[in-house]
């Protein structure tokens, strides 16, 4: 039973990668036959019901890691019942789209954390080496969907077959949205897709043991691919916060000190010629990564679109100072785009203001208070003894990000983004559980 079980949870990990795209291609293309389509394909419900009969067929081994993760954890999952009771009294019809977001964004990713607990160290690492093998399955498969787009793309008779290499890499990334662009149907959402693979490329080597002596051939060869997968998914997708993060991920996760010198050498080489060769192609890529330069000259400045959502904020912060009440409540569960967009679904492309416009000061001061205590058990700051590196550069990276969505996921359709965030509980907790013996990083 206990095997079959491990089992289920496996395929469950595995199959979360596959989540948002399928949810999205539900939702969007099947909406006139079956209506909201996310409930059809959704890990969460899924996971903590595999996850409680787990959990229930072991015993509980007390100790500091589980403790500290429920307490972290119940930090996190208040802010989905905030928003539940919110939306009760804000916005009752709402109610739905808010307990799926508790249900799938926040109750589902802290139980599935929560059953590894109750695993030993190498079903730990099976079950992280069956989540990194459905990414890169995920990965590969959009490859033949990024394929057949781009041969559309380029054979339509437009114009994008006239531009340059860098500047149709460049164009590519505006082609998303169109009805003939597979590959971005595929992906769901890019910005959010590269969310979660900085996220979890940041945690892979300590997730699936690659960097201990007792990695085997096929971890190995899972963890080079999902990096090769992953980074050139990144180019791909062009999210320009991700791409300034990607190096301070590779360098932090110990992936670069994997790496034999030679590798090290040729890629720099690689780098430095593609920067100096293939300047004139590549210019339009390098003009709006950095200056956010489009290919007709007009440029968004250094924030790019960034700057465009000061206005759309400005106007949030003075409807909550007009109306005191909802400051201080919230709007609840997707309040902010029905009064603003008419569109539940819509948020303010900022973690911070969205829980601030469904929760109100409440649920904020709760939403700071736990990236405070995310920042000072990282540094090890009530002992002063071992700093867990990851999990810092992991909480700085996701707290950047919350700044330029609206949330680090979909949380009413996909446990993939909850899951990015209590990884971080999650990494605390298990380097407590394991001390005094210092956890590799």
């Amino acid at each position: 039973m206990r095997k079959f079980l491990l089992i289920g949870i496996f395929l469950s990990f595995a199959a979360l990668p596959f989540e948002l795209p399928v949810a999205e291609a539900l939702h969007g293309i099947l909406w006139p036959w079956i209506g909201d389509g996310y409930l059809l394909f959704l890990c969460g419900a899924w996971i903590i019901a595999i996850s409680i009969c787990f959990i229930l067929s072991r015993t509980l081994r007390v100790g500091p890691g589980w403790q500290q993760f429920i307490f972290y954890g119940g930090i996190y999952i208040s802010l989905g019942l905030l928003a539940v009771l919110s939306t009760a009294f804000a916005i009752p019809q709402n109610l739905q789209l808010s307990l799926q977001q508790f249900i799938f964004g926040y109750a589902a990713p802290v139980v599935l954390c929560f059953t590894l607990f109750h695993m030993n160290d190498e079903e730990r690492r099976l079950t992280w080496l069956a989540f990194y093998s459905g990414w890169c399955v995920f990965l590969l498969g959009s490859l033949v969907f990024l394929f057949i787009s781009w041969r559309s793309a380029v054979g339509d008779g437009s114009a994008f077959g006239d531009l340059s290499i860098g500047q149709k890499l460049f164009a590519w990334r505006y082609t998303f949205g169109q009805p003939w662009n597979l590959y971005s149907i595929y992906m769901g959402n890019a910005n959010k897709e590269s969310n979660y693979l900085i996220i979890f490329l940041l945690f892979s080597a300590s997730f699936m043991g690659n960097r201990t002596q007792h990695a085997g051939t096929a971890t190995r060869r899972i963890y080079i691919a999902f990096w090769t997968l992953a980074v050139f998914t990144l180019l791909i997708l062009f999210s320009r916060a991700a791409l300034f993060l990607l190096p301070i991920v590779v360098y932090a996760s110990g992936f670069w000190k994997t790496l034999h010198a030679s590798i090290k050498w040729a890629i720099a080489a690689v780098v430095g010629l593609t920067a100096t060769i293939g300047y004139a192609s590549y210019s339009a890529v390098l003009a709006y990564l950095f200056t956010a330069t489009y290919l007709d000259d007009a440029s968004g400045g250094a924030l790019g679109t960034f700057s465009e959502r000061f206005q759309q904020w400005r106007e949030l912060g003075s409807y909550l100072v007009q109306h005191q009440s909802k400051l201080l409540f919230g709007l609840g569960t997707g309040g902010y785009g029905l009064h603003f967009f008419n569109l539940a679904e819509r948020g303010t492309h900022n973690m911070f203001l969205d829980t601030l416009a469904e929760c109100g000061v409440v649920g904020f001061a709760v939403l700071v208070l736990l990236i405070l205590w995310l920042f000072l058990n990282s540094l090890d700051f009530f002992r002063g003894k071992n700093p867990h590196a990851i999990a810092f550069v992991g909480t700085a990276c996701l707290v950047g990000l919350m700044f330029r969505e609206h949330s680090v996921s979909y949380l009413y359709v996909t446990s993939l983004g909850g899951l990015c965030f209590t990884t971080l509980f999650y990494s605390l907790a298990l380097s407590r559980k394991n001390s005094p013996a210092k956890m590799e990083v």
